[in-house]
């Protein structure tokens, strides 16, 4: 991605009655090349804003997924459709205007500070809430590449086909010095611009057709984009593991640690307690564990309620009572369009009273990547504190008050003046854990993370068996972490497709490294297991430490 190329989004609109455009798609803007920030019109005010990140909450449509496009091309005079279904449709022959880059006559005020000359015969491609089609035929001029380029430097690199050739008749020399350069394809939103950066600067190239067999690399936001029976192992590397769910699921770790427990319980065997870690938790879909909650819920207690595989605190609720939550079960299994299979959701005990920092609830978000090698090495990457901007109070009911991730803070009345406050770096942490509760400095470093460290090492134990495993499978994962006011360090949930958002100045140092040297970490291993090298030490890994290895 460079400055000035695309973001379409595709989405289902909640409106059943209202026109589907081709593939969902529902809106575009423009990427101006700075962290996630774009440029477009929403809301249907027709009004353009520059906005902090593409991703955003939509009145109108839902299941957003976000398709990143170069307009190389179309700055070459080029215009082509990015989808082989449907081919860029003629409506009438373009003629350039006066003030058009892909005029042929050569104005003398034509220059990089001229910024009139740039819009005079483009076209609107409706960048209001609910209109991300094309505007079909606007143009299908030939200009002179050497004009184009003194316009404008996004020209350099043009996409690629599924064959890996160019598409752009100016750049043959560069395409052919990269004819056997690697491909990549990014599908979904997150992560996507710092990806497509870290893989550029190696001279990757890039693939147009995300559907498309023919990448080396391919980055998804979940692993139903991933086809699994064509993914040629020693050949192509994919960023998810097909069943890692059995850990990134609220169910899949419950299990996953339960059969754990049990298999050390039957072989006498020591480790680390489930229980010690991980709050009081019951499946809420099973009948026998509901009745084993009704059974051990105490008046006035405090549980939260979530669904087993939303993520960013999407369908979670407080239990104060009882009955509020079997009504709540009765009206899921009410709603539900297959009577037998309610939503799954989980009930765990709330962590009381929590560690807090300058009086608000924090918790802490670190980083596991898992490589399928021999058969796999995993490794551990300091993430960052998320605190919410309202003050703690227990009886809150306001979920911006109990839920610290950057989802629910932005819908905060504050969160615009407070964002750079909400997230903290562990330099951050320990000086307020020394100032407001007299810990040694290095508290963080020496006790805090070797405890998160355990933890998740007990995590992949719990699954390392089960995994399926193919040379070319890696997944980075986000683990989330509370302290109690003992300085107990309990385990939340782990997630799978970890925000990678930069909207803020600890952000914006921390995730493009971490994001480049995920990639590289997977790279290296990738290629050390295709020519039977040792793997182990890693030249690529400084942010990362091995956290197991087989």
């Amino acid at each position: 991605m460079r400055p000035g190329d695309l973001v379409f989004v595709s989405g289902t609109y909640f409106n059943e009655q209202r026109k589907q455009q081709r593939h969902g798609m529902v809106h575009v803007e423009i990427w101006l090349g700075d962290g996630e920030k774009t440029v477009g019109a929403r809301w249907q005010k027709g009004r353009v804003e520059i906005h902090e990140s593409y991703q955003f909450v939509s009145k109108s449509y839902h299941s957003m997924q976000y398709h990143f496009r170069s307009i190389d091309t179309w700055l070459n005079g080029i215009c082509r459709s990015y989808c082989p279904e449907h081919e860029w449709e003629v409506a009438h022959q373009f003629t350039p205007g006066k003030y058009s880059i892909f005029s042929t006559e050569q104005d003398e005020s034509c220059g990089e500070e001229d910024e009139e000359g740039g819009g005079g015969g483009g076209d609107e491609r409706g960048e209001k809430e609910g209109s991300g089609e094309e505007d079909g035929g606007r143009s299908e001029a030939t200009s002179p590449p050497d004009k184009v380029q003194s316009l404008s430097p996004l020209a350099k690199c043009p996409p690629v086909s599924a064959s890996g050739k160019s598409v752009s008749h100016h750049s043959r020399s560069r395409a052919s010095a990269r004819g056997s350069a690697r491909t990549f394809a990014v599908c979904g939103g997150n992560a996507a611009p710092l990806v497509c950066e870290a893989l550029r600067s190696k001279g990757w190239v890039q693939l147009e057709d995300t559907s498309s067999t023919a990448f080396t690399l391919k980055w998804t936001e979940i692993s139903k984009h991933i086809n699994y029976k064509e993914f040629r192992e020693g050949e192509q590397i994919v960023n998810h593991f097909p069943n890692i769910s059995l850990l990134t699921t609220k169910i899949g770790l419950l299990e996953s640690l339960r059969a754990m427990q049990r298999l050390q319980s039957a072989a006498g065997a020591r480790g680390l307690r489930v229980a010690s870690f991980l709050p009081d938790t019951y499946r809420l879909d099973r009948e026998e564990e509901r009745a084993e909650f009704t059974r051990v819920y105490s008046s006035g207690e405090l549980w939260i309620c979530k669904p087993t595989g939303a993520n960013q605190g999407k369908g979670i609720f407080l239990v104060r009572d009882l009955q509020q939550v079997l009504d709540r079960l009765e009206g899921d299994e009410k709603h539900c369009k297959i009577a037998s299979r309610p939503t799954p959701r989980i009930a765990q005990r709330y962590i009381t009273p929590p560690l807090l920092l300058g009086g608000r609830k924090f918790d802490i978000r670190v980083y596991m990547l898992v490589v399928a090698a021999q058969p796999y090495v995993v490794l551990y990457g300091d993430g960052y504190v998320r605190l919410s901007c309202a003050s703690y109070n227990a009886a809150s009911h306001d979920l911006t008050v109990h839920l610290t991730n950057q989802f629910q803070q932005k819908k905060h009345p504050d969160y615009s003046t407070m964002r750079e406050d909400t997230v903290w770096d562990y330099r951050k942490l320990a000086e307020h854990l020394t100032k407001e509760h007299s810990l040694p400095p290095d508290w963080v470093t020496s006790t805090l993370i070797r405890k998160m460290k355990a933890i998740m090492s007990t995590c992949f134990q719990s699954v390392r068996h089960k995994l399926s495993h193919r040379v070319g499978f890696f997944d980075l994962l986000g683990f989330d972490f509370m302290l109690d006011s003992q300085l107990n360090v309990w385990l939340i949930e782990v997630n799978v497709n970890p925000a990678m958002h930069t909207n803020c100045a600890t952000l914006q140092s921390l995730m493009p490294p971490l994001v480049t040297e995920t990639l590289d970490i997977a790279i290296e291993i990738f290629d050390k297991c295709r020519r039977s090298k040792p793997i182990l030490p890693l030249s690529s890994s400084s942010l990362f430490s091995i956290l197991h290895t087989s």
